[in-house]
């Protein structure tokens, strides 16, 4: 059965497209009866979605959401809507003819999350950004289009079912005719190597084409109308045969069996659900412990942070729940792992640091560690001095002496000081007591000495930081045995 004459006939039966996506669980559309039937790996297949309005080009995101182009309704000629189906099977209308679709056929995504849509009868391409929205992308030299794909350079390849060829149009929307001469084609799909396979329904063959744009004949037996073509993650290729309603697998030499010949009726295209990608993997450091240096403390932190899915890192830092630094790590093949640091001035106290990391496909992975900055350094004592630090004459009198004293700390700008005690080298007098300690840096000695020997008076000033860290100083205070000693 001819494409093209069946089109003319019936909207029933139309292109279909496919996406080549990295697993095992395969997706079909079947125009027949209006559903979306899911396979597992063995063939076994299961109902996944009915009463789907004509439905045609699947394709996957990258959160595992699988899209439907739906051209009918079962109340109008066109339904022209994209329905986004979470990975739960929870239907949504993603898009509509509001954003410009007419009879959509195939979708792909490109690397920033936006979705192409070929428009079969008005021969353009739609583009719709994340948020729904959808714009014209391109309307030149399409002749049908259907089958739509994207290289890893984010070139748009589209099968002109009319036109007998395959466009490649650029991001900036320049196109020119990759492949030529073929039969009808409609379904495309890239390998690993990055050959582009295409499926021509007119004359029941699948072509190869390099790089480059050199063709060669990959298979011509087991077809029967194929339309949608997928790989799955051994390098097999699915082929969706529309007449006899099968799926047939190939290997890499165009070998085909058949893969699946219950449930479908007239499938379309193909599409595989991507793996469930794991999380990013990131290690936080033990807790950090640091010297308070001038209120605070400059502190390194070092985490370990790895994708097994090869894809972008973002990684941001909080600290006390204000983030702090982001980090870029470029996409790593199939693995990316990088120790990545962190270093900020933290204040006297405890302080809880936060690291995310997120490829923008799974939940973020996070971790934590704590930094404490504590001062365990007493304060230094530059100069202590007693005004006066000599008494004259010996008179029997209470002398109020007050003490200064110079120090600095590591940590803490704001130090107390306090007269802790005072010590004679001389037993007290008749008039006790000889010593009064009158405030933190005050204090009262008696002008008294016994016999001809000068009494010296010691009085010992403690000095504290905030963190309790103490340091004691001594200074001198001389009754002299003599007013010729004095200084």
């Amino acid at each position: 059965m001819k494409k093209k004459s069946v089109l003319i006939n019936s909207l029933a039966l139309l292109s279909f497209v496919t996406i080549s996506t990295r697993a095992d669980t395969l997706f079909v559309s079947n125009i027949g009866n209006n559903t979306i039937t899911r396979f597992d790996s063995s063939g076994a297949g299961t109902l996944f979605s009915s009463f789907q309005p004509g439905p045609e080009g699947l394709v996957f995101d990258s959160a595992r959401n699988l899209y439907v182009a739906n051209q009918f309704s079962r109340n109008s000629p066109f339904n022209n809507t994209i329905e986004r189906f979470s990975p739960a099977g929870v239907g949504t209308i993603f898009a509509d003819s509001n954003d410009g679709l007419y009879f959509p056929v195939g979708l792909a995504f490109d690397g920033g999350g936006n979705l192409f849509v070929s428009n079969f009868y008005s021969n353009t391409i739609v583009k719709i950004n994340p948020a729904g929205v959808g714009s014209l992308f391109f309307n030149s030299g399409l002749s049908g289009p259907e089958q739509l794909v994207v290289d890893r350079a984010g070139n748009l390849y589209v099968a002109n079912y009319f036109g007998g060829t395959v466009l490649k149009i650029n991001p900036a929307g320049v196109s020119a005719v990759f492949a030529a001469g073929l039969s009808h084609p409609i379904g495309l799909a890239f390998d690993a190597a990055g050959n582009l396979y295409v499926s021509s329904q007119g004359d029941n063959t699948i072509m190869k084409f390099d790089p480059s744009g050199i063709g060669s004949l990959f298979a011509s037996s087991g077809l029967h109308g194929p339309v949608g073509l997928a790989f799955d993650s051994k390098g097999y290729l699915f082929v969706a045969n529309h007449d006899n309603n099968t799926i047939e697998r190939f290997d890499r030499s165009g070998v085909g069996t058949v893969f699946a010949s219950s449930g479908l009726d007239q499938p379309l295209f193909l599409a595989f659900e991507p793996p469930q990608l794991a999380p990013p993997i990131i290690t936080c450091q033990g807790p950090l412990t640091l010297e308070c240096a001038s209120g605070s403390a400059v502190g390194t932190i070092q985490v370990g942070v790895m994708d097994t899915n090869g894809l972008p890192l973002q990684v941001t830092w909080s600290v006390d729940g204000i983030p702090r630094q982001t980090n870029e790590i470029a996409p790593g093949g199939t693995l990316t792992a990088t120790n990545i640091t962190f270093t900020a001035p933290f204040g006297d106290g405890n302080h809880v640091v936060v690291v995310s990391a997120s490829n923008g496909q799974t939940a973020p992975s996070t971790c934590s560690t704590t930094v404490t900055v504590s001062d365990t350094l007493p304060p230094v004592v530059l100069s202590l001095l007693a005004t006066p630090d000599a008494i004259w004459p010996p008179n029997h009198r209470m002398i109020p002496v007050n003490v200064t004293l110079n120090a600095m700390d590591a940590c803490d700008s704001t130090l107390t000081t306090q007269i802790k005690n005072v010590t004679s080298n001389e037993p007290q007098g008749k008039f006790a007591p000889d010593i009064e300690i009158t405030g933190p840096g005050s204090v009262n000695l008696r002008a008294e000495r016994s016999g001809h020997h000068d009494r010296i008076y010691t009085i010992y000033v403690e000095v504290t930081d905030s963190s309790g860290n103490t340091t004691t100083a001594t200074t001198r205070v001389t009754v002299p045995a003599s007013i010729s000693l004095l200084r």
